[in-house]
Parts: C-alpha cells; structure tokens; sequence
C-alpha cells in the first residue's frame, strides 16, 4: 500500500488537508435515496433525482430550492440542455422546461430497463441512452427523434461515456466497450474486472479510468483498486491501490491532466495524481448514511455528494465558488408581497411607538412585554450640563439662559439622551486614521495628499528663466512632461511606459516615415526625457498631433479620463503591431503579452474551434462576489464567459462558450482595470473598503492660501514680507510633502499587493500573494509591481474624476524587493504633471475610492532583464534629406539641397521658424515653417512649409509676422516645398545628432514649439548674447538695424532672412567680445531702445538716427550678468 497524506498514522484519523471544504447540504422532502445528480451546464444550478421519481433543482451553492416535479418511475439520469433538463426513466425519456412545463415523452419498444444516459459536451443536444438491453440508442433531442439504435455485443449497458472521437460502454460483466463515434461500429472490447460489473469509470482524451467488483470465491467483491488504460494501444498501465473500494471515479479536468477523484460508498473520497502517484484522502460526513451519487460542476469548483437519506451534501475549493461560471440569466418567481407592517429594531429608540395600533389594556400588561425576571430597570443618564458663562445661583437652584431660544423647541422641556451610537459619532475623528468610515459614523472630511492635487505651473514666456519654478516641484531625476492641449490623460501612461527600460529601447530603435506613427512619437518623446534636465520639462504636443490625425477617437471632452487612458493604452500597441518590423514585433510579443489559447464551443451544434492569441493588454473582468486581487486576476486568465455569435460551423445565431487557458506569462504583466465597466466603481468601492488601511495623518496641512508662482527677485526680494509670490527653492514643496507623509498611529493594509508568485499548470494560471511552499514541484515566478496610472479626484466629496496621475518605481532591484521584507525600504516617484514627488510603498500602493482609483498595473518578473536594459536607440540616417519629397509633387525645390553636402560636427548653421495660430485668442500655435542655411548664409539646407494634418484649424496665419499665406500651405495650390511636420523633425533631429551648433534669434522659443531636444552647448541664442540682466530682449530687427545696418522684416517676416541675419550678428557678437567691447555696445543698444521707444516703424525717431558708429564705442567694459527669472520680454518682431 502506498503511503498517503492527510492521515495520522498514530491516531488513524483521516485529516482533511484536500482544499475542498463542506458548504451546505440539501435536506430532502420527501422519502427516497438519491439516485442520480447532474449540474446544469447553462444555469447556475444542481438537479437531483431520487428513486421515487421526484426530480429537484437547487439554485447557486446555498442549494436554495428552485423548481420540483415528479416522473413516473425512479430517475436513472439528468442531462441538461439549452432548452431544458432531461429525466430518464427505465422506460421514458422526458424533456422539461427549468420551471417543470413539459416539451415532450419519448419512449420506444426497445427502452426497456434503461438504466443511463450520457451527453458529450461536443455534441450538445444529442444523448446516447442504454440499459439492460443490447441495445444503444442515439437520440436528437432538438429534432425529438431517434438518430440509430445501435446492437451491441455486449451483456447490457450501465455506464456510458465519451472523448470526441469515441463512445465507450461499460456492462455488469466487467467489459467496456469502444465504438466509433459516427456509426457506433464495435472497434475494441476492454476486459477490466473479472467475474464482476464495471461499476463507473471516466475517460479524458487518452485516459481510461475504471472501478467495479470482482468475483471471488464465487461472491462478488468490490475491487480496492482502480484501473488505468492508454487509448492509443489499449494498453493497461499500474493501477491505482486504495484502502477502500471505490464507487464513482471521475477526472477533475480543472487542473494538470491526470488528476483524479475516487469516492467509495463508505464516505471515503481521495484526490489522486496520475502523474506522481500522490494520494490525499478525506472523508464525507452524511450523518451514517451510504453515497449514492456524485457529480462535478462545470465550473471545476463544487463537487456534490448525494446519499441513501435523499440528502445532498456540497463541498468546495474556494470561499467564493460558483456552481456555473457562464450561467445564463434565471428565471425566479416573483415574491409574494405581504401588507406594509410597521417593524423597527428593539434598540431603536427613535421609532415612534404610537404608530403601532394597540387596543387598549386595562391592566398595563402587553404581549410583547419581557417577563419580569428578564427586566431590570435602568434610566438613561442624560448629557452633562454644559458651562454656561452667564449663569446665577438663587435658593440652591441655578439658573441660565435658555440655550434654545429662537428655535421651535424653546417652549419644550426636552431632554437630549446621551446614546451610544452618538458618543461613537462624536469619537469618530479621534479614532479615525484617514477619514475610513462606516454608514453608522458622521460624515468626515477626506483629505487628499498635496502630492496628489493638480499644481499650477505656467511656462515662462520668451526667454523667463524655469529653473527655480520647476526645480520647486522636482528634485529628482526625472524629466516631467508639462501638461498642454488636452495631454493630462496621455502624460501619465508616456511616463509609465518610459520607467520600463526594455519597453523603452523598443519604441527609441524604431523610425518609419509615416506622419501617424504614434510608435514614432513616443520615441521621440523618450529622447526628450532622456537628454533633459529635470527642469526642462518634455512635450507632448507632436504627440497630440498624431493623435489627431490618426483613427484614434477618444480625444472628445466628453470621454472621461479614465476611458481615453484605458483607450490610448490599447491603441499604442495596436499602433506598434501596425508599424514595428518583424523582429521589434516579435521582440514586444516576447516581452509583453499574455499568450493564451481561446477555446470556443457552439451550444447548438457543439462545434468546438481553438485559436491562439497574443495579448499585450489584459482587460480584467470583475466577478460577482469578493475576490482577493490575485483571484481577480485568475478569473480574467481563465476566462470562462458566454456570448450571442453566429457559429461558423451551423451558420446559426446561438450562445457561444468561450475559455480561455493559458500557455505562457512574458516577463511584463499590463493590466488594464476596464474602467467602463459596468460594476467597475461597485467593485473597488467595496474592496477598498473591505481592505485599504493607512496610518492617521499626523500633521495634515493646511491648503496655501498665496500663488505657486516663484518670485523674479528670488531670495533678493525686498518685499519678501507682502509679496504675493513664492520665495525659496524646493524646499517648501518637499517639506510640505513631508508634512503630508508623517504617519500617526495605525498601519498600512493594501488590496492590491506588491508581489505576486504566478505558475501554470495544465493550461490554468495560479496567482498567490505568498511564496509557495518549496516542496511545489510546479516552477513558479515572482512578479514586483513596477508601475501604476490612476486618476485621481482633487476634492473627495465632490468627485471630480478629472486628473491622472503616474506611480513608477524609482529603482530596481533584480533580486527583488517586497514592501513586507525586513528593512524594504523602496521608493516611489508619484508624477503628476509638472511636480514629482518620492514616496514610501505603502503611500504609493494605497487606493481610495472616493479620490484614486487604479487604471493601469504593470507587474515585472524579479530576476528579469526587463527592468535592467541598457537604453540604446536608433541614429537618425542622412538619408532623411535624400528621401524628402515635396507633399505637392514638385521636387524641383530641393532637388539641388540633395546634393549638397551636409554640415559636420561643431559647424554652425542659423535656423529660424515661423508659426501660425491655430486658435482664436492666438495661444495655440503651430510650426508653419522651418528654414536652416549653412555657415556661410547662402546654401539653403531646408526650408519647409509645415503641412496640417486633418482636424486642424487655422485661425489665423499670421501672415505680417510670419510670412506664410494661405496657399502656401495648401497641398493643391502651394508652390512651397510643402512636407509634413515629422519629416521635417527627424532632419533637424539628425543634425542635432550630428553635432552641429544652431545660430538664432529667441531659439528657447522655436525648439519648444518644434518639440526637440538640443542641447545648450549646440546653441548660439542671439537674444541672449546680446541681453543685460533683468531687461527686456532686444528684436532682431532693432539688432540688425543698429549692429547691421540692416532693415529686415519691413512688409513680412521671412525665415530664411532672419537665419541670415542671426549668423551675421552671431559674427558681430564674436567681433565684439574679441575687441572687448561687448558690454558697452550692448549697454548702448539699451539707451538707443529707451529714446526710441524699441521702434522702427515710418516716422519714429529711430529712423533718422545713424547705425552705430565705431568709433564712439565706450572704452571701458562692464561687467554682465546673468539673466534673472520671468523678465518682461519683447517680441520677435
């Protein structure tokens, strides 16, 4: 006998340590042991029969009791199907309706002593019945007529069973039978037991099961064995020894294959594995009473026990079990509605009494009245006075005014109660850790972290200084992306997706010419954050423009952030399985995605398809019930769902069974919470409720009352002392944060963990919170939260689901570090917009459904490479130039420019752009052309007009500042080299990558618009080398008119002759510095600006004064300065 677990062998107790629990049991009604028992393979129920004919339903696993009718004989079988439930009698075989109608009889010359009937759940809708005949008979229940009545060589048939490519019959002389599916031909007989029936077996793909009796010494003996076989050569294999002899023998095809479940009549129950021929008995307690029939529901997780009392006893593996996981809808009569009756609580002591109707009793004595030796009398102590400052003493009485005066109780004398439930509510704030309350507490003011609330931040204009502003809100490492036209909700995710290093790598090796490719952008926008300081913040504006030209449809103001990020999410990878190549697909599918085998099965014609999927998203589904996080996420791997489809097979409109099961996890988990689900508020409320604790705040701060803007004078300020703006640098945002984070009394508890531990057996995904024990032979991997998107609601009592927030970890460990581990201390980085602030775990793991709710979780396998790539990315080719084609078609413009050679490393080339407004008030605006010369002015290296993309407006093409005119930019009408905004990108990123240096006139200006990096050592800003500190800037058309003697920019702006122009006073400026002279020609253009008042139009004193004359330069040089924060600034004209 082989040794078993689950058994004391000191006290022989049998010890339940199988994972299945008692539930509930059935009581019967009526007298008659249980014959048969069947679980609804459409709704979520339990048919019964017994052998006085009654057949009963039980409703979900409280077994509540449905519907009941009665046959005329006892019940041999119950099958169900889309229309009904099917009872077998020994000589009729009856179809009803779930709520008792009848459909139809069948019964024949040949049913005679039927003794069970059998479903394949690839052929729903057909039964094979047999009995103690010889005969087989396959029936079609939709048609209610006899498909072929089969002759048999065998005795008689008691059992009946199917694998989708055979049927196998079992006799009472101990044979099974193998039969081909389609014409029940005899194709192999199985000797099992000798002498003895077959009592029950199971099949599953090649595997045969079986349990019976045997004869011995002329007495039938059940057999304390069961039998295996292999189907392929019929072949038996060791069989399984028991210490029983077992009745109902069953595959549990929820797990590994090979898995198995033995019950003997005698209550004993072992689950056994095929594969390592372990064995873990438990017994079945039905109160003295043999079992008499077993079943297993669809959904893997009740197993049900009928006994000779007529009782049926039900047994689970998890707390919230359900019988069908794709039941359908059920029928539930109505409840009787009763009159309205008056009933309150016995500890309602606000209920008025007089309400109830009683007679009247002339001796005070009621029916509902406690006995006396059950009654004490007590008084309810009322509040204590209160301290009155005027109040006088006169005979030992004291006297006040009246506290209620004014009111409509000031003439009663009512005395206030001191209840319990009142003391709770006064208590409340003193118990309460973070405004966590219950329907019996007092409404609390919830308190949203600063961290969390919206920061408003202004980009300073033309040339202002951001350091200090944004330096207030950062102190780390990473670049923010600063929130415009509409990108709050895109933001968030760019940053999630960039924290990852290897997800980052793949969008920075790829470069397509198409203007859409959203996979193109997201690159660019990771060398932004890249090559950046912290405080320069990227931009998402070409991001945006993609968006609008492409088919993404949730930029609309009234799709809620939520929805637009859940939707992005899903378009950027259907935009990279659009655009990647093969191998940076390939790549992606192997680093993020979920592959999974979908499993489809047609109700009518029991048609069965499976098809492989990658999925890099996982939408998560949300049960009924209260899982653990972990369980959520198993449900939404093994999905098991129904829908309404048409079936490809039968070209029918029917209900279709979907399953999912699972091949492999990749070593990036993404998924998405589906905020558009109907029960996804419900869900998290009641989760985050049940779950989410953190300590009392300790010093909760209070709301700022003056602006964030930081003061232009910084710490020099004389007026620090009335000033409206922010003095300091960052510390006042960390210490105010750090405010936030100081923790009271109480302590954290999550819902969603930090770790999970996921392996795969069988096709069916596990996740646990905890580490499996070591002797688990299965291999599983732990997986580290690495990053989440929530939206956030900036005020808790009146939700406003407006802003998205990310949470990414700031540093990874390739070991991997838990939130739980002695001495974890990992560190967050909360971003939201501009601010980025660094938090505990536990901060960054808590939820709140009243102002943070999750949208996004990305979960990295520990040990992985995922979180530790190098990043690396691809260069920009000069091919770019070559390939630049004329949106128009006529390429003659820059058929020369192709020719000519581009600059080098370290040359200098001026640039200049132009710009359109694209709203009414002018604060929109996009690049309208782009022209950059070389070192010398003369050899045009581009000079591209911007085309729109479709959704764009112009409001205005600013035409007197900018040059442009409608038709320039029309692709019909344009005699322009007219391109597209990305094509002219990626040539201004490649001499970027060059290395070339960029002469020009306010360039902070252009390069924020063109949304690109340059670095500052490749900048030469004529605004700013011709500046005093703290002053205004000087135009380009006053510098060229006093330092050139140039009149530029008279009718119209034009940018090829404002790049010239900026490399000739770049030339001046070097002139200039190398005499020495600098600071005083720059001081003097000054004073020339203050008595000309900055113009040059007709007229103006300026034009009737010389260009500067050389030789009343100022001798003596001045010291300059640096240029302060938020000067007043001059325009480019």
């Amino acid at each position: 006998m082989m040794e078993v677990q689950g058994v004391d062998p000191e006290s022989e107790v049998w010890i339940n340590n199988s994972g299945w629990s008692y539930i509930v049991t059935a009581e019967c009604t009526s007298m008659g042991q249980i014959t048969c028992a069947h679980f609804d393979n459409v709704e979520d129920r339990l048919w019964t029969g017994n052998e006085m004919g009654r057949v009963v339903s039980y409703h979900s696993t409280m077994v509540r009791r449905h519907t009941a009718f009665v046959q005329p004989g006892p019940i041999r079988a119950i099958e169900t199907f889309e229309g009904g439930v099917l009872s077998l009698t020994p000589n009729i075989l009856r179809a009803q309706t779930r709520s008792g109608l009848s459909l139809f009889s069948y019964s024949s010359d040949k049913m005679r002593g039927m003794l069970t009937m059998h479903q394949p759940l690839e052929s729903a809708g057909h039964v094979y019945v047999g009995g103690e005949t010889q005969n087989l008979l396959h029936f079609d229940v939709e048609t209610q007529r006899e498909l072929r009545m089969a002759k048999i060589q065998q005795k008689d048939v008691c059992v009946i069973r199917t694998n989708g490519k055979s049927v196998l019959t079992a006799d009472t002389e101990g044979n099974i039978g193998v039969r081909d599916l389609n014409s029940l031909d005899n194709v192999r007989v199985i000797p099992c037991h000798l002498g003895g029936p077959v009592i029950d077996f199971d099949v599953v793909g090649n595997q045969l099961i079986t349990c019976g009796a045997s004869s011995r010494a002329g007495t039938l003996h059940g057999d304390p064995y069961v039998k295996v076989y292999d189907l392929r050569n019929f072949r038996a294999q060791p069989p399984i020894p028991l210490s029983f002899s077992p009745c109902f023998a069953r595959f549990l095809p929820s797990y590994s294959v090979g898995k198995v479940i033995l019950v003997s009549q005698m209550c004993q129950v072992q689950l056994h594995d095929l594969n390592d021929h372990s064995g873990i008995p438990f017994l079945i307690d039905p109160a003295g009473a043999p079992l008499t029939a077993f079943a297993i529901a669809p959904s893997r997780q009740v197993i049900a026990f009928g006994d000779a009392a007529g009782n049926t006893h039900l047994y689970v593996d998890r707390d919230d079990a359900v019988l069908n996981e794709n039941e359908a809808l059920i029928e539930i009569a109505d409840h009787i509605v009763l009159p309205h009756q008056s009933f309150f609580g016995i500890d309602d002591t606000s209920h008025c009494l007089s309400s109830i109707p009683l007679p009247f009793s002339y001796d005070d004595a009621y029916l509902s009245d406690w006995p006396e030796e059950n009654c004490e009398y007590a008084y309810r102590k009322p509040r204590p006075l209160p301290e009155y400052s005027a109040i006088r003493m006169q005979q030992h009485v004291q006297h006040a005014s009246n506290p209620r005066t004014g009111t409509p109780l000031a003439r009663f004398n009512v005395c206030p109660y001191d209840l319990e439930k009142s003391e709770i509510k006064e208590d409340t704030a003193s118990r309460d850790s973070d405004g966590v309350q219950t329907e019996e507490e007092g409404e609390i003011t919830v308190a949203v972290p600063r961290y969390y609330r919206p920061c408003l931040w202004k980009q300073p204009i033309k040339g202002g200084d951001e350091t200090a502003s944004l330096s207030r809100f950062n102190r780390t490492s990473r670049v923010p992306i600063e929130y415009n036209n509409g990108a709050n909700f895109a933001n968030p995710l760019i940053q999630v997706l960039y924290s990852i290093p290897s997800l980052r790598n793949i969008f920075l090796h790829h470069l397509c010419h198409s203007d859409e490719c959203l996979t193109c952008q997201l690159g660019f926008i990771f060398r932004m954050i890249s090559d950046r300081e912290a405080v320069q913040p990227a931009s998402s504006n070409n991001l945006m423009r993609s968006l609008r030209a492409s088919s993404f449809c949730a930029l609309s103001s009234t799709i809620s952030a939520a929805e637009k990020v859940q939707q992005l999410l899903h378009y950027i990878f259907e935009d990279a399985t659009k655009h990647l190549s093969a191998p940076d697909f390939s790549h992606l599918s192997s680093l993020s995605s979920f592959s999974l085998t979908t499993n489809t099965r047609c109700i009518r014609c029991s048609s069965v398809n499976s098809e492989s999927t990658e999925i890099p998203v996982l939408k998560i589904n949300y049960p009924a019930g209260e899982p653990l996080f972990c369980t959520l996420l198993e449900k939404s791997l093994n999905g098991r769902r129904s829908k309404q489809d048409e079936c490809r097979e039968c070209a029918t409109t029917t209900r279709i069974e979907e399953t999912l099961r699972v091949r492999s996890l990749s070593p990036l988990l993404i998924f998405d919470t589906n905020p558009t689900a109907a029960n996804y508020g419900l869900f998290w409320k009641t989760m985050l409720t049940k779950w989410e604790r953190r300590p009392k705040y300790a010093n909760p701060p209070q709301e700022a009352e003056k602006s964030e803007r930081v003061c232009r004078w910084g710490e020099d300020c004389r007026n620090r002392s009335s000033c409206k703006y922010v003095h300091g640098s960052a510390a006042d945002w960390e210490e105010e944060c750090k405010r936030w984070m100081e923790e009271g009394q109480g302590t954290w508890s999550h819902y969603v963990p930090n770790r999970f531990y996921a392996r795969i057996s069988g096709g069916i995904a596990a996740l646990q919170e905890h580490e499996p024990d070591s002797n688990d032979t299965t291999e599983s991997h732990a997986y580290d939260l690495v990053a989440v998107v929530c939206v956030v609601s900036d005020d808790a009592s009146h939700q406003s689901w407006k802003y998205v927030v990310a949470e990414c970890l700031e540093e990874w460990s390739a070991e991997g570090t838990h939130h739980n581990d002695a001495g974890a201390k990992q560190t967050w980085l909360i971003i939201n917009g501009i601010a980025i602030c660094r938090v505990s775990t536990d901060e960054a793991l808590h939820l709140d459904h009243r102002w943070k709710m999750p949208l996004v979780f990305i979960y990295a396998k520990r040990k992985s490479l995922v979180m530790t790539a190098t990043e690396s990315r691809v260069s920009i080719p000069f091919e770019v130039f070559e390939r630049d084609s004329s949106l128009t078609g006529n390429d003659d413009l820059v058929r020369e420019r192709r020719l000519a050679s581009l600059p080098k490393k370290e040359e200098i080339v001026g640039i200049d752009a132009e710009f359109i407004s694209m709203s009414k008030d002018g604060t929109k605006k996009c690049v309208g052309r782009v022209s950059v010369v070389d070192s010398t002015g003369e050899l045009i290296i581009m000079d591209d007009y911007i085309a729109g993309v479709d959704g764009d407006i112009v409001h205005d093409y600013l035409t007197q500042y900018s040059g442009i005119m409608e038709h320039d930019l029309c692709r019909v009408r344009s005699k322009k080299h007219l391109t597209t905004l990305k094509a002219a990108y990626i040539k201004l990123l490649h001499l970027v990558e060059t290395g070339v240096v960029f002469v020009g006139h306010a360039l902070f200006n252009d390069f924020s618009m063109l949304n690109i990096h340059v670095p500052p050592d490749q900048i030469r800003d004529t605004v700013q080398l011709f500046r005093l500190p703290q002053q205004r800037l000087i135009s380009l058309q006053f510098l060229a008119f006093h330092l050139l003697d140039l009149k530029i920019q008279e009718s119209s702006h034009d940018s090829v002759e404002d790049a010239r122009v900026s490399l000739q006073l770049f030339r001046k400026w070097q002139q200039l510095q190398q005499a020495g002279t600098l600071d005083t020609t720059i001081r003097w253009l000054y004073e020339q600006g203050k008595v000309t008042n900055w113009r040059l139009s007709a007229g103006s004193p300026a034009l009737t004064l010389e260009p500067f004359p050389r030789d009343s330069l100022p001798t003596t040089p001045t010291k300059s300065g640096t240029p302060s924060k938020d000067d007043s600034l001059a325009s480019d004209q």
